[in-house]
């Protein structure tokens, strides 16, 4: 794969960075709520009563946080109090966080060895940060070859914030963003039995990877041309076996399921949810909806996260200048922009969750789709236009 010196020497410097970037992180972190459940789950590995399991997960954030975070952990609002105090709600919630069980057991070897659990976490999403910069770079070797200074917007991107957000995240976002970056990349590089595999780990760290997944699956079959074409048999096994896994998962692990998730993300925390009824009516939906749309948009508290209006239209401009430009339809960073577009948007329109750190892969592979579509050789006309 580095045959060049010149990329080799590159990809070195690039990877430096990248460490330093990762000290950054790890000096840095930002403890979300949930590392209380994952936690949890790894100590329940090995010990199943649960009240000593409840009191060593909060000794573990006493000893690591300082006092102003661990009270922000244990008592910022009603629903983590009642956490904090109820075992037996602890354990009701686990359902919501056991079903990434591969996030939770990679956490569990780790914390094996001379690192605490708290921090395998963060050098899980760490390691995850530097796989999927450096699957960056090797997406764009060719590019790097011709024109050295793309070197420097490549890591300029790798230090983005939505990047670095789920980098810093004590949560399996970026580990999940990974494994779906590099499945994307293993498509591209027609490594078919190995994205088998990487399909699977992705939907055990983050199930509704099978989004994209089954979008992508479905354009190879359908759309796909030359080498990227695959046959009816490998998209009908892969899509039965994608959907197997998906609802294996859910089974397995008693998944409370979408709408109870729904209820506990975005109308009230539940501290029982399996004994919950969960009940969405459509004026309520459609209420949440438009209150994520105005937060989004900066209309509700003045705050506007940019990111995802900015690539949505970012996408749409790209693609109404590929087909101006005739890109040919054949080109398969056109789909994968539209795509990871499609896929940003349903999944914001199922589960409208304002927080970066759940949609970088789709932000990232719309990217470097633009710059794709942009450096094609065929399009010379274009890129004399925009001057590339």
């Amino acid at each position: 794969m580095l045959k060049n010196s010149k990329i080799i020497k590159l990809f070195i410097c690039f990877f430096a960075l990248l460490i330093i970037n990762s000290f950054f992180i790890f000096r840095n972190p930002w403890v979300d709520w949930d590392i209380v459940s994952y936690i949890w789950n790894v100590k329940y590995i090995e010990n199943k009563n649960i009240e000593i399991i409840h009191k060593e997960t909060y000794n573990e954030l006493r000893e690591y946080l300082d006092q102003k975070r661990y009270d922000i952990i244990k008592q910022a609002n009603q629903y983590r109090k009642d956490i904090f105090k109820d075992k037996e709600a602890f354990y009701d919630i686990m359902p919501f966080y056991n079903i990434k069980f591969i996030y939770i057991y990679s956490i569990y070897f780790l914390s094996k060895t001379w690192l605490s659990i708290i921090n395998s976490i963060l050098a899980i999403s760490i390691f995850s940060y530097l796989i999927f910069s450096s699957i960056l770079f090797f997406v764009f070797k060719k590019e790097i070859e011709k024109q050295t200074l793309l070197f420097f917007p490549l890591y300029l991107l790798t230090f983005s914030s939505p990047i670095i957000i789920a980098a810093r995240s004590t949560t399996p976002d970026m580990f999940g963003a990974m494994l779906l970056f590099l499945w994307v990349f293993l498509v591209l590089k027609k490594q078919l039995i190995w994205w088998i595999a990487i399909l699977i780990f992705s939907l055990w760290v983050r199930t509704d990877n099978i989004i994209f997944i089954w979008v992508l699956l479905f354009y190879l079959k359908a759309f796909g041309y030359n080498e990227y074409k695959i046959n009816f048999k490998t998209f009908f096994i892969w899509s039965i076996l994608t959907i197997w896994f998906y609802k294996w998962i859910n089974s397995y692990f008693d998944n409370f399921g979408y709408w109870k998730l729904y209820y506990n993300s975005f109308i009230k925390a539940i501290p029982y949810p399996s004994s919950f009824e969960a009940i969405i009516t459509l004026r309520e939906y459609l209420s949440i909806f438009k209150e994520k749309i105005a937060l989004l948009l900066g209309l509700r508290d003045n705050k506007p996260i940019t990111f995802f209006p900015f690539y949505i239209i970012l996408a749409m401009i790209t693609f109404i200048l590929a087909m101006k430009n005739k890109v040919k339809l054949n080109n398969i960073y056109v789909w994968l922009l539209l795509i990871s577009t499609f896929t940003l948007i349903f999944k914001f329109a199922i589960f409208p969750n304002i927080q970066e750190r759940y949609f970088i892969s789709y932000f990232i592979i719309i990217f470097i789709s633009l710059l794709k579509i942009a450096f094609n050789e065929e399009n010379n006309d274009w890129r004399r236009r925009l001057k590339i």
